[in-house]
């Protein structure tokens, strides 16, 4: 059975059984759509593992690649993990104190190092 067929399973009244199914009519097209237009998709596991568990929002390594090759004179291989521990210290603090706005920053003194 292919996905095509999918949608065309009946459900309770008539209605496509996966109607409410996120991942079928949302992500599953949003995926496919990234994946046109060049983005790489990162398997759920894979993922879990770059962001360093469940409660992790930052792909690291990539994070620490795309920093040096971006800036490559003010973020060098051996500061970039201080960089990136900045950047959790501030996400942190703006998500916590619900600051998370273009304009706000965190208390002086909070990301110190």
């Amino acid at each position: 059975m292919g996905g095509g067929d999918l949608l065309n399973q009946s459900g309770i009244n008539g209605m496509p059984s996966n109607l409410g199914s996120e991942r079928l009519t949302v992500q599953g097209p949003l995926i496919r759509y990234t994946v046109e237009i060049g983005w790489a998709y990162l398997p759920p596991e894979e993922a879990l593992t770059l962001r360093r568990g469940e409660s992790g929002t930052l792909l690291y390594q990539t994070l620490h690649n795309k920093l040096v090759a971006l800036n490559p004179v003010v973020v060098t291989v051996d500061n970039a993990g201080q960089v990136i521990a900045r950047i959790r210290c501030a996400h942190s603090v703006l998500h916590v104190s619900g600051q998370a706005d273009a304009g706000s920053h965190p208390p002086a003194g909070h990301c110190s190092g």
